[in-house]
């Protein structure tokens, strides 16, 4: 199973964390965001911890993929 981490969690970042969590081998296991708040609404119960940058992000887990789902000028 493939470990995903998710940097951006808006609009178009919680598509992608539906689609994930639907899919055999893959797993989300972290997601980036600076408004920690919400992206913690959005993941709600799930077993994801949520970083407020994709640098604390990336020094605590251990991804094997990371998508990114940022607006384009980010």
């Amino acid at each position: 199973m493939k470990k995903v981490a998710l940097v951006g969690i808006g609009g178009m970042g919680f598509v992608h964390y539906n689609a994930y969590k639907k899919l055999d081998n893959a797993k989300i296991i972290a997601v980036a965001d600076p408004r920690i708040d919400m992206a913690k609404g959005k993941i709600g119960e799930d077993d994801v911890k949520v970083y407020a940058s994709i640098e604390e992000l990336l020094a605590n887990e251990s991804p094997d993929m990371v998508d990114v789902c940022t607006p384009s000028y980010l």
